[in-house]
């Protein structure tokens, strides 16, 4: 009977036990918030350019009722799922005053080096392939659109597409991917290049060389030769 006994009073220790951790990690942080210690006190932002601090101020303040588990993860995903998935990284510095807490935060903005056209406008795209659509600002950039034929080829190649002519030394408007070649149009200059699953570094070099060719048209879809018409 006393070993029954025993049993009980561990098993209401362990329930006393989780009980009050329970109860204390979920009331003291909001408790902590009523303290000026750990009040917000003033929100800083750095690094942005197209997202105006006050977009960014609510989305950190709707977050602050936990100050103690904020992070900058958090942040992050608050911010891309009210901006457009337009913040790449938030690097969070936190300093306690006796006057509230200071939130300082380095944003680092996703950079468009394309644009995408859907039914209803468009999409940005930045190095990664990450879509984004900012609230506003961006619109100023000018990048280059990007069309294709399917949406699975450019998923797939947009890595191989950034690298081998968004990245070309060519002034670049237009890049339009097809199955049987990729045509790019620039400012005075249309170039027929082979399609975007076989671009290499071999034709990143001969559009790169054919950069100041006088002619308008110029077709490098074969290996040997290159093709140009006036």
């Amino acid at each position: 009977m006393k070993g029954k006994g025993k049993e009980l009073t561990s098993y209401l220790a362990v329930f006393f036990w989780v009980s009050l951790v329970a109860f204390a990690s979920f009331f003291i942080p909001s408790f902590l918030t009523y303290l000026p210690f750990f009040k917000l006190k003033e929100i800083k932002v750095d690094g942005n350019t197209y997202l105006d601090f006050s977009l960014i101020k609510p989305v950190v303040e709707d977050l602050s009722y936990n100050i103690l588990k904020l992070n900058e993860d958090d942040i992050e995903k608050a911010l891309n799922d009210r901006l457009g998935n337009s913040v790449e990284r938030v690097i969070l510095k936190k300093t306690y005053t006796s006057e509230g807490l200071v939130l300082e935060l380095r944003i680092k903005e996703r950079k468009p080096v394309a644009r995408l056209k859907t039914g209803s406008g468009y999409v940005f795209v930045d190095r990664k392939g990450e879509i984004f659509v900012p609230p506003r600002g961006f619109e100023k950039i000018k990048v280059p659109l990007v069309v294709s034929d399917s949406p699975e080829r450019l998923k797939e190649n947009f890595g191989r597409i950034y690298r081998y002519i968004l990245s070309s030394a060519m002034p670049i408007k237009k890049v339009v991917l097809k199955g049987d070649r990729t045509i790019v149009e620039g400012v005075s200059k249309r170039v027929i290049l082979p399609p975007a699953e076989n671009i290499s570094d071999k034709v990143f070099s001969r559009l790169n060389l054919i950069y100041n060719f006088p002619q308008e048209n110029v077709d490098l879809r074969y290996s040997r030769f290159i093709l140009v018409r006036n």
